[in-house]
């Protein structure tokens, strides 16, 4: 935002001589992904495959950074991807991805700690302390009723700074798919947040479509 100081009004009504303005520019700083943000969580105990769900599989050689509730453990590349099981409507909005991982042995070892899953995160930068949180509480979107599927902490400060919301979204979508078996396909939209020091933004939306 540019602003310019105007010239001043005298005591006699007549305008003061202008004096040289100075232009101020504002900045606010932005965290931007340096490209497609996703989150897709590990669906079996070995790591080597993820679920993604909504939006179109990702490419072969995309790279992910595996994290979890204690911290980073390792970094993979998409395969190959077929349809997942969870894809109920029988679409193309749900996708079983297998990874290969830049390590030698795959990820590293963790103890057991009860967290359910582990997270493959796309497009986003983890800092060492990274972690996923259970942070329920977070309203990214200013709703007053918000389902946070997954937050993660990508810096290490204890704050979340990732956020995915879901809901339904059958008043946002439009020109609903008709799937194959004749159910009634129903749009939930996957909502990427990005928090830097003053705001969350929306960074990306993938739509999943649940059949009943």
């Amino acid at each position: 935002m540019a602003m310019a100081w105007p010239a001043q009004a005298s005591p006699g009504g007549k305008a003061a001589a202008r004096r040289p303005g100075k232009v101020v520019r504002v900045e606010r700083p932005r965290l931007r992904a340096a490209e497609r943000v996703r989150v897709c969580p590990l669906t079996n105990p070995d790591g080597r495959r993820m679920t993604c769900f909504g939006g179109p599989a990702p490419e072969p050689g995309t790279r992910f950074a595996l994290v979890d509730d204690v911290g980073v453990r390792g970094h993979g590349l998409a395969v190959q991807s077929q349809p997942s099981g969870q894809d109920y409507c029988r679409i193309g909005s749900a996708h079983e991805v297998e990874l290969s991982y830049e390590e030698p042995h795959g990820l590293e070892p963790r103890p057991t700690s009860g967290f359910p899953f582990t997270l493959a995160v796309q497009g986003i930068q983890l800092e060492e302390g990274a972690r996923v949180m259970m942070d329920q509480q977070l309203r990214p979107s200013g709703r007053e009723v918000e389902q946070v599927w997954m937050a993660v902490d990508r810096d290490g400060d204890g704050d979340a700074d990732l956020a995915v919301t879901a809901f339904e979204c059958s008043d946002q979508v439009r020109d609903l798919p008709i799937a194959p078996s004749g159910q009634r396909v129903s749009p939930y939209c996957l909502d990427y947040w990005l928090r830097d020091e003053i705001e969350w933004t929306r960074a990306e939306r993938y739509v999943f479509f649940n059949c009943l």
